[in-house]
Parts: C-alpha cells; structure tokens; sequence
C-alpha cells in the first residue's frame, strides 16, 4: 500500500538530470506560478503520486478485491471524496444483494409498523 502524503514529512534530497529543453520549461512555468524550481517539480510528483493512489484505489475497487472503504484508503481519499470519484469514472457500485435485500425488507417492516 502506498504511504499517505503528509506535508510535515521529513524532506529528503533527490537528484534529477533533466534535457536542458526540460529544465527551461520547468524554469519558465515555475517562475509563471511564482514557485521555486523545486516546489513545482514537488507539485508534479505529488500530482502524479495523488492520480496514480487514485487509479489503483478504483482498479482494486473495480476488480472486486476491496471494498469501497479500503479503496477510498488506498486512493488517500475519504469515503465520500471516493464516491465521488467512481461517479465521475462512471464506476458502477459492487452491490451485495443479500444486505440490500435484508435492508430493503427491514425498511418494509419498519414502514407495517407506522
């Protein structure tokens, strides 16, 4: 499982070699958004790290091996944030019929009794 990111976590130091055409267009939109070289590049990566927790969470939940509780975890989103996501992704929920039909009867029970 992916590591949540949390921004009090200690910094550590990592190199890049980056094409000289790269490095200049980093540069250019760093300076564009008022960023440090280094704080832009650490928004792409977070970015890229969000998306890809994002996909597995939805893979997992989509192939049926977690639920969308453990699904939300591994995409660092909560339940609702998740939800929100497969409907977006156009991810039909994985339904259980026994609890929906054990709902669905306790609802009709509840409603004779009124």
């Amino acid at each position: 499982m992916v590591k949540k990111i949390d921004e009090k976590d200690k910094m550590n130091v990592k190199t890049l070699r980056l094409k000289d055409s790269l490095s200049s267009i980093v540069y250019t939109i760093a300076k564009e958004k008022n960023l440090t070289e280094s704080e832009y590049i650490r928004s792409l990566i977070e970015k890229d790290i969000s998306e890809y927790r994002v996909s597995k969470g939805i893979e997992a939940y989509k192939n049926n091996l977690v639920n969308i509780s453990a699904a939300s975890e591994i995409a660092g989103l909560s339940y609702r944030e998740f939800l929100e996501v497969l409907e977006i992704n156009r991810v039909h929920l994985n339904l259980d019929t026994i609890p929906l039909e054990y709902g669905i009867t306790s609802i009709k029970k509840s409603l004779k009794k009124k």
